[in-house]
């Protein structure tokens, strides 16, 4: 980033790249001034995706402001809009769109955007059947949006043949969302429901769902696209959860949480140090006296003594032999399972064993269910505030809301997706747990190898997905069987059908030819090093496998500019086995050698030029 703050993007280069590129004279220039100012709109395009809760207009500055007015043609401001459609998807679109704050440059019918809500595809269509489905919501709607207790149509239902998931969903979708419906109306249903439904926790859920869901909306703006996409993704994993009785699922939002402290719940990182081990190669691990870890290289025994830095006691020794007090580990005193129970202080720890996507979307379902158990038994959220925090009295929804918010900004930036589109692979993915991935049986995870196995096969559907490189357009080929056709409307109108057709660059994909301006605005992601680090790190583990060198140099990438100083090392390396002769010296006599005295052995006229080597 720094287009702002370089002034990188000069006036000179807006005045040239609004000329016509048939006849320009220096294509060169044309061509580099139009790079710098698509680059800036990307760049742009991208802050206003990720906004939030800066104003959208602080991030137009003078020259970009001079390229977005109307003198300065419409490709550009056009260009702004198929970038943020592009990274946001097209509910980020609508969400900008339909914003409150007017962006300046932004030439839409903003009366068509009043009153306009959040709505998003509904993927509870695949609970069952579109028809199915459909039938379930006209008679819940029937019987909500009447003051009269008319139970009619749901009883047409056969409501003892009707899969309690898909009722549920249909609550959701009904009158959880609309904010519009009869108090009455609502409170017959919940009492028609409960009539129907005998196991006390899915009665529980469908009061929490007829409430309106309270809890989950305290500190997760669901009236943002963000927000509703976390809403609509959480209550479609708690209608999966109901399908799983008897297992870690169903018992992480609807059973007992005190049983937490006894499993290995999915996601959370073994042993911190054992991970720091696993990670540091070939080193010798030791305790000082007072039980401080630290490690030591090369032939992995004590050459030399120092002082521990956590306290201080003098650790390391000489000739291989400890000084008193110190102890090596081994094996058996590196430890690889981590402790029960949610054994996370900080949410930004990853969990190393995972690929990191499907990593944090496991964090993200563990967040899911501790969220909503806590929101809908009181005696769940105070277990689960003492679990994530046993020292410290805790506000556990706000806690875990925040978290939830961590992980879904975490799964964006790793995604390179848009809220819309990201909840879209999520219900996808969430469409193959159901339809056949087998969870293991048992209320409580009791050991590390049944919750890799249950990681594994959640990781690796997580993982197909997210790495096919057609996932955008299987996501937009979803969108178009599920789109509510009112939401994509709302947005249409308020652009314009000009505007709409030059965004969604539909002459393109007809039978016009367009002309070679049109071509050189054209909207492609940038091809970057970044983008390609975020699609490697999407691949599964077999694929890596197959790239060793490449995944060497992705690994060791950040360290790669340290190559610079390698001739550097070898031209001191050269002095050193010039001065001191083959086996020579021993590893006593190195430890009191110092690299003035190697310079001191040089001939005098040598010296400076050493001393220029070392200090390099």
């Amino acid at each position: 980033k720094g287009w702002k703050n370089n002034n990188l993007l000069t006036n000179d280069d807006i005045i040239e790249c609004v000329k016509n590129p048939s006849k320009v004279k220096d294509k060169k220039q044309y061509l580099e001034s139009l790079a710098k100012v698509q680059s800036c709109i990307h760049e742009y395009g991208e802050l206003l995706v990720h906004h939030e809760n800066e104003s959208m207009n602080s991030y137009l500055f003078n020259t970009l402001n001079n390229l977005l007015t109307p003198d300065s043609g419409s490709h550009a401001r056009v260009l702004v809009m198929k970038v943020i459609k592009g990274l946001g998807g097209i509910d980020g679109f609508g969400e900008i769109v339909h914003s409150k704050e007017e962006i300046k440059w932004m030439r839409i019918n903003r009366g068509m955007s009043a009153n306009t809500t959040v709505s998003l595809p509904d993927p509870f269509v695949w609970i069952e059947s579109k028809e199915a489905y459909e039938q379930v919501c006209g008679a819940v709607r029937s019987c909500a949006t009447q003051s009269t207790k008319q139970t009619v149509q749901l009883e047409k239902l056969k409501p003892n043949e009707l899969k309690h998931d898909l009722l549920m969903a249909g609550f959701f979708s009904q009158v959880a969302l609309d904010s519009d419906i009869f108090d009455k109306g609502i409170e017959s249903l919940r009492k028609w429901a409960h009539t129907k439904i005998t196991e006390k926790y899915e009665k529980i859920l469908c009061d929490w769902i007829c409430n309106r869901c309270p809890g989950f909306n305290l500190h997760i703006d669901t009236s943002s696209v963000s927000g509703m996409c976390q809403y609509q993704v959480g209550l479609n994993l708690a209608l999966w959860a109901i399908t799983k009785p008897d297992t870690w699922l169903f018992s992480l939002f609807y059973g007992d949480s005190s049983i937490h402290k006894d499993s290995f719940l999915i996601s959370i990182p073994n042993d911190e140090f054992a991970e720091v081990v696993k990670a540091s190669g070939r080193v010798g691990w030791y305790i000082c006296p007072n039980g401080h870890k630290y490690s030591v290289g090369q032939c992995t025994m004590p050459m030399q003594k120092a002082r521990c830095p956590a306290c201080g006691s003098q650790i390391g020794g000489s000739n291989h032999v400890n000084v008193q007090g110190v102890k090596r580990l081994g094996d058996n005193d590196i430890k690889g399972d981590p402790d029960k129970g949610y054994s996370l202080e900080n949410n930004e720890t990853e969990c190393i064993r995972l690929p990191t996507l499907s990593g944090r979307f496991l964090r993200y379902l563990l967040h899911t269910g501790l969220l909503i158990s806590s929101c809908i038994s009181e005696n769940n959220r105070k277990i689960i505030g003492e679990l994530i925090m046993p020292d410290k009295k805790i506000d556990t929804i706000e806690v875990l809301s925040k978290r939830l918010k961590q992980d879904w900004k975490k799964m964006k930036h790793l995604s390179n997706l848009g809220d819309g589109d990201l909840a879209l692979a999520l219900h996808m993915a969430i469409r193959e747990f159901r339809e056949g991935t087998a969870v293991s049986r048992g209320m409580v995870i009791r050991d590390t190898a049944t919750r890799d196995r249950e990681e594994a096969k959640l990781s690796s559907i997580i993982n197909r997905y997210f790495s096919d490189s057609k996932l955008k357009a299987k996501i937009q080929n979803t969108r178009e069987q599920l789109e509510d056709a009112n939401s994509t409307s709302a947005i249409r109108l308020t652009t314009g059908e000009k505007l709409w057709y030059e965004i969604h660059e539909e002459q393109f994909s007809g039978n016009e030819s367009p002309d070679l301006e049109s071509l050189l605005w054209r909207y492609r992601e940038p091809v970057s090093f970044n983008g390609f680090k975020q699609y490697w790190g999407l691949q599964p583990l077999d694929i890596k496998s197959k790239f060793s060198l490449l995944r060497t140099l992705l690994k060791e990438e950040e360290r790669l500019p340290a190559i610079r100083g390698v001739r550097d090392i070898l031209a001191w390396h050269s002095i050193l086995f010039e001065v001191i002769p083959h086996m020579s010296l021993t590893r006593t006599d190195a430890i009191d050698i110092t690299n003035n005295d190697i310079i001191s052995k040089l001939p005098k006229e040598r010296q400076n030029n050493a001393r220029e080597v070392l200090s390099r």
